[in-house]
């Protein structure tokens, strides 16, 4: 047909060619040439068998037929094929079989052959998956590629969030999660009621997309949960969203007259087949009655919309009056507005008064009409509306002046809403307000008179406040259809009740505390602050949850040991008090008062001139500017977490007074019983799922040898919580703190606690977690004297780094005591009054006899190896015994001990030459040899002095010139000895008189010899067994567990009591008593 009668046109090539007059068809790209193409092409499906179903949409058509028998499915496909093209070629229309596809959808395993259907001589192609309409359907309808190619797509578009979105800049939360819903998630969305059908596995694969998408839109931490993403987005989860969007579209359905949807219904032995087979998935319909079936929606019925009701040229004509006009209610007396209502009575008398209202409460919804000789009111749906109230109250008015006798009738209510939607009628009207429209107009054809007029409420008007008390108390229930917009409210309602439920047992999320209901944040202005405040109320920052991706530990508290979180840093560390104080202006405040109101908590102005790095969001708060808004708020206080600590600022007061947070981390659980029972036999995953059911995961937890259980707890709650159980599982325990593990020993050293008393130290150290504190001691001629190094005793498991002292910042070291050793079986833990070994030599390490006289290869004790170095370990050093307990004999007291003198040369301190070590007789007869006088007296002339590791100070030649002096006594004590030493070390004068009484020495490797090697290479049988009778009583003192509390602890402290020079220095002479009491041992 002709669109535009006599309408020409002409054709440019190149050149225009001759007007032509169009006689037939519809110009290109007008606006009425799709719905003439919709409106002749929608008969085409009345051409389809009735054994075929087919839908079409524009020009997308599809047909299919479904049965047990192959050949005949085929046969019935193709005649239907065969009469679509038959259609088209009489009504010049096209079917393209290069765009034809096909799809076999079948669940069968064995083997079976597709149909071959024919568009003329054209064979369409079988394919597995097909696209109709935007939904990829495959074969077995698993609706696993449609899931991935949604997937592929979404995630293209997810750059574009990335390239509007930063932490420190970018567009709000609230325009990202709009450009979100237009652009992404409408594409998921889309069809979910259709492939919503799939598997659980195959949907969660578009988790990842929306995690991802709000994660950016929000500008949270990688590590917070998801479940925190969807509250502080507002944003439910994918699988309720698709159960919302299936069961709104099958309530839209039935609002729809004769939609295809509705006559789809499960038969009754399908129904039992689904029921004993859970694992299949139900069909739509089956899917949105067990959503609604807790519900109050579950068998409700939805009121039709038929919008066709009125036709385009007889639009349905209504209006008000309004007495009350220009009276505000609020600034109007109620007397006033009823002698308004007297006067508009007086004017409208021959009217019939009628009173009609709604009422909404808490489970109870009901409408009320007041007549001049009856009243009706009924109960509706709890989902209803007050406005649907409203009109079905109006509604019931009309329906009950149809059959009475009263012409003119006036129809009060005191809803102008209703009003309002009466009087502009479009397609988006409510239904029941056209179902109004629709009755009033059936009544004026029949010469009703009828007028509406609104009326204040609860301004003392008869009629309308016995309207209203009817309504509120309504009873007899009014079974009616409901509206889709009432239904889609109350859906909505019920979805967020569910998840409000889920959230609930989620009580150990961190975002819980600040948010326990769900609704929705507002965003801030500025992205940069806005990221702050989430990561904060989610609890997961950079500085917390960083280790996650470094694959490091969580940062620790050093104060509290319990790992660092945001509500430990702002409102439970003690460390931070005092910038509480100065940032909240309390100390006392919870984490839901900083976060949970877009930071009102407000700070006040810094009292220095930095100034505001940002001005201009600042300005946009009402007040002052939130606390983590300020670069010295939050980041100041992250600033003091690290090792490097600032002074106070400008006008600041330091709390030192905090008591240190400390909890019992390793926990002894023992099992009752009558039967001394342990958990030995208890199944370890039955102890493991009731101490997480009780206290929740733990660091460790171990079995001792005694069947106790040991736990180690994270935190201070963990702690408290153990300590109240008396059960695990069906098991009854006992819990107590472990006696050792959860106390450290340090030491510290410090000059300035020299005069203090180890009473006042700990009670000055108290608030640090010191808890005993006990001073190292020194023995010199029978005195003790104290030292300035003290043993610290803390009430956590974890050594501190560092405590403070006063003004003084001292670091701890781990107290490592001396073991006790026994010099009979050469073994450790026990001393050699109570040994019960075997005797063994010390020397060659064999059994049976002493190493005083023995003379074999030294060997280990312990590994039975030669000992190829003879340096000692750090610690207790022959040297440091030889220092306590020898002292040089005198020619009285030790007469069998000749003296020989021993000449060095001047400069043998200050210039020693090359050491000479590993010497042996040689047979080789080159050098004189040398007298048994000479063996007799060695001389240490030729071994170098090494000196201490500790380097020397430039301004103090005194020191140096003692310890050589002392080094030089320490020669000469052991040059007095009678001991013949087989490895002397020629001189040149002794080599010169006694040519023929040894054989040559002969030198192997020259290396350094240590002064401190000195003692166990000369001594005679009689000092080394005085010096090692004196060692082994020095290890019995020195060990921790032969000393009480009330006993000193005695080291060899010399080194840092005399500010230790660069040369050992030795003891001090000894008593002559001594030596004849050790000569006598």
């Amino acid at each position: 047909m002709a669109l535009v009668p006599g309408k020409q046109n002409k054709l440019k090539l190149k050149l225009y060619s001759d007007h032509f007059i169009q006689a037939e068809g519809v110009p290109q790209g007008s606006v009425l040439s799709v719905t003439l193409f919709i409106v002749h092409l929608s008969q085409i499906l009345n051409h389809l068998p009735s054994s075929v179903h087919g839908s079409l949409y524009v020009d997308d058509l599809q047909i299919s037929c479904q049965g047990s028998n192959m050949s005949l499915i085929e046969r019935q496909l193709q005649n239907a094929v065969n009469k679509l093209v038959a259609w088209c070629d009489n009504n010049r229309h096209a079917i393209s079989p290069e765009k034809s596809r096909c799809d076999h959808f079948c669940r069968k395993r064995n083997l079976h052959l597709d149909p071959v259907i024919y568009i003329r001589n054209f064979a369409i192609p079988i394919v597995n998956d097909i696209r109709f309409l935007g939904v990829i359907f495959d074969r077995k309808l698993a609706f696993l590629p449609h899931v991935l190619h949604l997937r592929k797509k979404c995630e293209r578009s997810l750059n574009i969030l990335k390239v509007l979105s930063r932490t420190s800049w970018g567009a709000d939360r609230t325009s990202l999660l709009r450009i979100y819903e237009a652009v992404i998630l409408s594409r998921i969305d889309y069809g979910c009621m259709v492939y919503g059908s799939a598997r659980f596995t195959v949907l969660r694969r578009l988790d990842p997309i929306h995690h991802s998408a709000l994660q950016i839109c929000t500008g949270a931490f990688r590590t917070s949960p998801v479940e925190s993403l969807y509250i502080i987005s507002h944003q439910l989860p994918l699988d309720s969203r698709r159960q919302k969007i299936s069961a709104l579209y099958s309530f839209r359905a039935q609002s729809v007259r004769n939609h295809p949807i509705n006559r789809l219904s499960l038969p009754a032995g399908l129904r039992r087949l689904y029921a004993a087979r859970p694992s299949h998935i139900l069909p739509l319909c089956e899917r949105t009655k067990m959503l609604l079936h807790d519900s109050d929606l579950n068998n409700v019925f939805v009121q039709l919309s038929d919008f066709f009701t009125f036709p385009p040229w007889d639009s349905p004509q209504f209006s008000f009056l309004n007495p009350f006009s220009g009276f505000d209610k609020s600034s109007t007396a109620p007397i006033t507005f009823q002698q308004l209502f007297h006067h508009h009575r007086y004017q409208y008398s021959s009217f019939v008064p009628i009173f009609t209202d709604g009422s909404k409460s808490d489970g109870h919804v009901g409408c009320g009409v007041v007549f001049p000789s009856d009243t009706l009111s009924y109960r509706l749906h709890n989902c209803c509306s007050v406005f649907t109230a409203e009109l079905v109250a109006i509604l019931c008015a009309l329906q009950e002046i149809s059959p009475s006798n009263h012409r003119n009738n006036s129809i009060y209510t005191g809803s102008m809403s209703a009003l309002e939607s009466l009087s502009h009628y479009d397609n988006r009207i409510h239904p029941v307000a056209l179902e109004i429209l629709s009755v009033l107009q059936f009544l004026r054809n029949k010469g009703f008179s009828i007028i509406f007029c609104w009326v204040p409420s609860h301004v003392g008007i008869s009629g309308n406040e016995t309207a209203d008390i009817i309504a509120r108390f309504a009873s007899d229930f009014l079974q009616r259809a409901l509206p889709y917009c009432d239904i889609k409210k109350s859906l909505v309602s019920h979805l967020m009740s569910a998840w409000q439920q889920k959230w609930n047992l989620l009580t150990r999320n961190k975002l819980y505390s600040v948010k326990p209901s769900i609704g929705l944040w507002s965003a801030l202005p500025m992205r940069e602050f806005d990221v702050k405040l989430t990561r904060l109320r989610i609890g997961h920052t950079r500085f917390t949850h960083r280790h996650l991706f470094l694959g490091q530990r969580a940062p620790r508290c050093p104060t509290c040991q319990v790992d660092f979180t945001v509500n430990h840093i702002l409102i439970e560390c003690p460390s931070f008090k005092c910038h509480r104080e100065y940032h909240f202006n309390s100390s006392s405040v919870t984490l839901q008062d900083l976060v949970a109101k877009n930071g009102s908590c407000a700070i006040k102005p810094q009292p220095t001139n930095r100034g505001w790095e940002y001005p201009e969001p600042v300005a946009d708060f009402p007040c002052c500017a939130p606390w983590w808004a300020v670069p010295s708020g939050l980041n100041h206080m992250l600033y003091h977490m690290g090792k490097k600590k600032s002074g106070p600022f400008s006008g600041q007061r330091i709390d030192s007074s905090f008591k240190r947070k400390s909890f019992p981390t390793f926990i002894v659980i023992s099992r009752i019983s009558s039967q001394n029972e342990t958990f030995h036999g208890v199944s370890p995953f039955l102890v493991e799922k009731a101490i997480t059911g009780s206290i929740g995961d733990v660091k460790t937890t171990k079995k001792l040898r005694s069947g106790d259980l040991l736990v180690e707890v994270e935190s201070p709650k963990q702690a408290k919580e153990i300590s109240n159980l008396k059960s695990l599982s069906t098991i009854p325990v006992t819990v107590k703190p472990h006696a050792t593990l959860n106390s450290s020993k340090g030491v510290i050293s410090c000059g300035e606690l020299l005069n203090e008393s180890e009473e006042k130290i700990t009670a000055e150290l108290k608030s640090q977690g010191v808890i005993h504190v006990r001073r190292i001691t020194i023995r010199r001629d029978g005195q003790l004297l104290n030292t300035k190094h003290l043993i610290l005793t803390f009430d956590s498991a974890k050594l501190p780094e560092h405590i403070k002292a006063g003004y003084m910042r001292l670091s701890v070291r781990t107290y490592i005591p001396n073991p006790l050793r026994c010099f009979k079986c050469q073994r450790f833990g026990h001393s050699k009054t109570s040994c019960r070994g075997t005797l063994t030599c010390a020397r060659c390490a064999e059994v049976g006899h002493e190493s005083n006289d023995c003379t074999r290869t030294e060997k280990c004790v312990n590994s039975r190896k030669l000992v190829k170095s003879q340096t000692p370990t750090p610690g207790n050093s022959y040297v440091s015994v030889a220092k306590k307990s020898i002292s040089a004999p005198s020619a009285d007291s030790n007469k069998d001990i000749s003296t020989v003198s021993i000449s060095k040369p001047s400069d043998s301190t200050t210039r020693a030459p090359p050491p000479i070590t590993n010497l042996r007789i040689s047979a080789s007869p080159s050098v004189a040899p040398v007298s048994e006088e000479a063996l007799a007296s060695p001389d240490f002339t030729d071994f170098k002095l090494v000196t201490n590791r500790k380097k020397l100070k430039k301004d103090s030649p005194t020191k140096t010139n003692n310890s050589i002096a002392k080094a030089e006594k320490i020669t000469k004590f052991y040059t007095s000895s009678r001991r013949e030493v087989l490895n002397t070390v020629p001189t040149k004068d002794n080599i010169c008189t006694h040519q023929s009484a040894l054989k040559s020495f002969e030198t192997k490797k020259p290396t350094s010899v240590d002064t401190q090697l000195l003692p166990m290479a000369v001594l005679p049988p009689l000092e080394k067994r005085i010096l090692q009778s004196r060692e082994s009583d020095v290890d019995a003192e020195m060990s921790s567990s032969s000393l009480s509390e009330e006993d000193a602890l005695e080291y060899n402290m010399s080194e840092d009591l005399e500010d230790s020079p660069a040369v050992v220095s030795p003891p001090p002479p000894a008593k002559p008593g001594k030596a004849d009491k050790y000569k006598n041992r």
